[in-house]
């Protein structure tokens, strides 16, 4: 039996935290997607399946740097587009989506104690897609907005962080869930913790 040393050890537990972070924050992704109805190519933890995927490449994903190892591919433009909403529908759609994006963090949160400070990029994009449901631009309305949404994703995995809990371990154990397997793996995992809470 080899030993490890202790710098291969502080190593060996770094990139597993990483794994369960990542796995977390992407679980929640992908709840949150799937409840609110969007659609889910593809969730994966496999730096290599993220790097060679079309969608990935299309969207510049699989090229964002050395940090981007763990993707849920939500397709949201069947839903949205980069135009300001105008109407009432559009608008909640919109503020849908802000929350989704935020449920990554917000079940990153779960394992993760400083889960926010790496947060800055899913809270850019969900001010991004808030900025686009219309109304005043003032900066105190979309704070206010985006103050709204964040207790909503905040609230979201609160309710359903057993759920998360079990699709992150689904995750870790597959690296890879398929759109066609998405709906199947939350099944497991609501039966596991028995419940999916809006």
């Amino acid at each position: 039996m080899n030993m490890m040393t202790g710098r291969e050890f502080r190593q060996h537990v770094d990139a597993n935290r990483e794994l369960l972070n990542s796995a977390f924050h992407e679980a929640g992704h992908v709840m949150a997607a799937r409840y609110f109805g969007f659609r889910v190519a593809w969730v994966s933890i496999d730096p290599e399946f993220i790097r060679r995927d079309p969608l990935a490449i299309k969207n510049e994903v699989a090229h964002a740097g050395e940090g981007v190892f763990a993707v849920a591919m939500v397709v949201a433009s069947e839903k949205i587009s980069d135009q300001v909403a105008t109407n009432a529908r559009e608008r909640q759609i919109l503020r849908n989506y802000g929350v989704e994006i935020l449920c990554g963090p917000f079940a990153e949160q779960l394992v993760n104690p400083d889960w926010w400070q790496t947060a800055d990029a899913d809270k850019d994009q969900a001010k991004y897609w808030l900025a686009r449901c219309g109304g005043s631009k003032e900066q105190r309305h979309l704070n206010k907005a985006f103050n709204q949404i964040e207790r909503d994703a905040m609230r979201f995995v609160e309710r359903n962080s057993e759920v998360i809990e079990k699709f992150a371990h689904f995750l870790i154990a597959e690296r890879t869930i398929r759109e066609s397997e998405i709906d199947p793996f939350i099944a497991k995992a609501k039966a596991s913790a028995n419940r999916l809470a809006p």
